[in-house]
């Protein structure tokens, strides 16, 4: 014969107790969850700063390897630079929701598509040699990355001041 035997019982003082644990812990989760995400928007301008750093970074430094003579970019670059960039993306839509009005939002995502297509343009060129035609279209696609990255500073800049 099998007894079965309820944790919160009528019969002695555990059904208050019960309601209490399970309301605390409803609460404790719930400010749990408030603060955890009052974190990450609170550093919303920092994150903004250091994906524009990154992806201008990474624009440099790929534009430098086109100019550096017989060394081009490996498939494996690519791949580095398309990871910034998921990150990115990801960054912009989680942040659409919160922050949608921020001119720093909107520039952030016209550096996305700025680097995208860069990435894009680095990646279709990579696989034959690169003329110096394909250098002044990936020297201008980079300047074009860091020109926005200005602008996610400047942006970042006026949204603090006011």
């Amino acid at each position: 014969m099998v007894v079965k035997k309820t944790v919160c019982d009528n019969r002695w003082p555990m059904p208050r107790l019960c309601r209490l644990v399970s309301a605390t812990s409803r609460i404790a989760a719930v400010l749990a969850c408030v603060l955890l995400s009052a974190c990450y928007w609170l550093r919303y301008p920092d994150l903004v700063q250091t994906h524009a750093e990154l992806m201008e970074r990474m624009a440099i430094d790929a534009g430098a390897a086109l100019d550096t003579p017989d060394q081009g970019l490996a498939p494996s670059d690519i791949e580095r630079m398309s990871y910034p960039l998921d990150r990115a993306k990801s960054f912009a839509e989680i942040s659409e929701r919160h922050f949608g009005e921020r001119a720093s939002l909107e520039h952030l995502r016209s550096l996305i598509e700025a680097y995208a297509d860069l990435v894009g343009y680095l990646d279709r060129v990579r696989s034959r040699p690169v003329g110096e035609r394909e250098r002044d279209r990936a020297r201008g696609r980079v300047a074009r990355v860091s020109e926005l990255a200005a602008e996610v500073r400047r942006a970042l800049q006026a949204e603090s001041r006011g």
